[in-house]
């Protein structure tokens, strides 16, 4: 019920219609809306959990792709490469990134392939 007052568009007026015909699906088939409420909150968490694995991808990325260009070159990443390659948004762009950093031959030649 919380969850359709707080979320559905109900007409003015036909609040108590809404709960009432609400109350008597749940009333009806108590298990039926379980598993509907079960599979429902399983999606959201596993929404979840996907959309956290894949912005943990993406900042171990970042960070290896700096890490390697300051141990490759032993000075500390300039900040404007470490924004660059923050503003990256592409899992397959910034495994590129990766390769260059591990190819390139100075920070220079990074930071010009990062202008591409």
């Amino acid at each position: 019920l919380r969850y359709v007052l707080a979320n559905c568009p109900i007409p003015k007026g036909k609040e108590l219609e809404t709960i009432e015909t609400v109350y008597s699906i749940i009333s009806n088939d108590p298990e039926e809306v379980k598993k509907m409420t079960e599979t429902a909150a399983y999606t959201f968490i596993k929404q979840g959990y996907e959309q956290g694995i894949e912005q943990g991808a993406f900042t171990k990325t970042k960070e290896h792709v700096i890490k390697c260009l300051s141990k490759r070159f032993n000075v500390p990443v300039p900040h404007d490469i470490q924004d660059s390659i923050n503003s990256y948004t592409d899992l397959i762009a910034l495994d590129s990134l990766f390769s260059q950093a591990l190819d390139c031959e100075s920070l220079d030649d990074f930071r010009s392939y990062l202008v591409r």
